[in-house]
């Protein structure tokens, strides 16, 4: 029984209906309040609407019916990052409370699946306020892992986001592991924001324009920070003064908005062939497919909804916590 309610909560976390999903949820718990799956999964819909609090208490509730439950563990670990993010002007020592919190968690995902480049990515972005060295080391790790995921190549940018501005080791570093990522997803739209970001805080206005405006053809959310880091930047050729490209790229609907749904439609499918091959193998030998290397693991959907980086020239506010590509679920042979 509650498998499909599971499934049904998944797809619609994927279409952005999160009261739906948690509807769903809702009744799946009021039949089996200690289904630690729906609990995750209802810890995921408050990550998505960014309400941390409630999802590190969801996570948690989780946890006490399943203490090995991966997926919550890592939900608890970006919920718990929230937190701190949120508290560090205003609170310092509950925001560090919570930095503890987060530390702690990721390290356990590590510790349950070492094997995981994921788990070692959402260590490095919990670690990355505290120790970018350490935080290198994780991501780093995590690359060795799974060399084809482009996500911890971003990842690794964004750790190396500070200081990269004086130091050209650390400059020439961020750009390597951006480039990588655009050669494994030639369309990655973070990876061009970034790429365009760092143009535009070196003053390089031809670089900036040439990737700003394509992160926000191909993910519109990238679009009112993009439109404000090119207005700091000198613009001698006076492009964006065209209505048609700031309605087209940076503000208004844009082709990209088209593409993304039609992604969002592809992901769905391909989750639920996913789901379907997983029952079918559901027998596989869990104890000896444990012991090998696994490619990344990660949950079903996104984490976060698109959130770029803070305006420019505001350039100490650095936000670690990134969206994963909609994928689909973990499969159910692979152990938590």
């Amino acid at each position: 029984m509650s498998e499909p309610r599971l499934d049904r909560a998944v797809v619609l976390v994927e279409l952005d209906r999160l009261e739906a999903a948690r509807a769903e949820l809702a009744a799946l718990l009021a039949v089996e309040p200690d289904n630690a799956d729906a609990h995750a999964h209802v810890a995921h819909t408050w990550l998505r609407s960014a309400d941390f609090a409630t999802a590190s208490a969801a996570a948690r509730t989780a946890l006490r019916h399943d203490p090995e439950h991966l997926f919550a563990w890592v939900l608890l670990a970006l919920s718990e990052h929230g937190l701190f993010d949120r508290l560090t002007d205003t609170d310092r020592i509950a925001a560090l409370a919570h930095q503890d919190e987060a530390v702690r968690a990721a390290y356990t995902c590590v510790d349950l699946n070492p094997w995981s480049a994921e788990c070692h990515r959402v260590l490095a972005v919990v670690l990355a306020p505290r120790d970018r060295e350490a935080a290198l080391a994780a991501v780093d790790v995590g690359i060795e892992l799974d060399p084809q995921e482009p996500l911890l190549y971003i990842t690794r940018a964004r750790v190396l986001w500070h200081g990269a501005e004086a130091d050209a080791q650390r400059a020439a570093a961020f750009r390597a592991a951006l480039e990588q990522a655009l050669r494994l997803e030639p369309d990655n739209a973070e990876a061009m924001y970034l790429l365009g970001a760092d143009a535009a805080r070196s003053g390089r206005r031809a670089d900036a324009e040439r990737w700003l405006l394509r992160a926000a053809e191909l993910e519109p959310a990238h679009g009112p920070t993009a439109r404000e880091l090119l207005r700091q930047v000198p613009d001698p050729s006076g492009s964006l003064r065209d209505p048609a490209v700031r309605r087209e790229y940076l503000g208004g609907p844009s082709v990209g908005g088209v593409r993304r749904s039609s992604t969002g439609v592809i992901a769905v499918l391909v989750f639920l062939f996913v789901v379907g091959l997983a029952r079918a193998v559901s027998g596989v030998d869990t104890d000896d497919a444990s012991t090998r290397p696994t490619t990344t693991l990660r949950p079903p959907l996104t984490y976060y909804k698109p959130q770029p980086l803070p305006t420019f020239p505001e350039w100490s506010r650095y936000l670690t916590a990134r969206p994963t590509p909609p994928l689909p679920a973990w499969p159910q042979h692979v152990p938590r």
